[in-house]
């Protein structure tokens, strides 16, 4: 997930996370920008004894912040499938020998050692 409010990239998705602050004291959370969410979350969580009750916690800010953060993914989304488009398009060589290469070396590691990796499917 992208952090910071001032490493936001394009005009619109800026401007998306302007509402977030505003959304998160809503519910109760009062930080400045994205940052200062995460630094609040860490401070919380790692605050909290109690495996369990820092579980709660950190669902409760999550809820929040995937409330908060819903219209500023809506316009994130397009921009991110349109820079792994371009990247996919302008490295497509490479990509292809990686996965030719990569890829059974990484089913043969699984197999020898017992293990499942997992990878994102686009």
């Amino acid at each position: 997930m992208a952090r910071g409010l001032r490493r936001a990239g394009r005009p619109e998705a800026r401007e998306a996370l302007r509402s977030v602050p505003g959304c998160l004291a809503r519910y109760g959370v009062e930080v400045p920008d994205e940052d200062g969410f995460f630094a609040l979350v860490d401070r919380t969580v790692q605050g909290i004894a109690d495996a369990d009750a820092a579980a709660r916690a950190d669902r409760g800010l999550g809820a929040a912040y995937a409330a908060c953060m819903a219209a500023v993914e809506v316009v994130r989304e397009p921009l991110r499938i349109g820079r792994r488009t371009a990247l996919q398009a302008s490295h497509r060589e490479e990509i292809l020998g990686l996965q030719r290469t990569l890829l059974p070396h990484i089913r043969e590691l699984e197999w020898r050692h017992g293990l499942r990796f997992a990878r994102p499917v686009p």
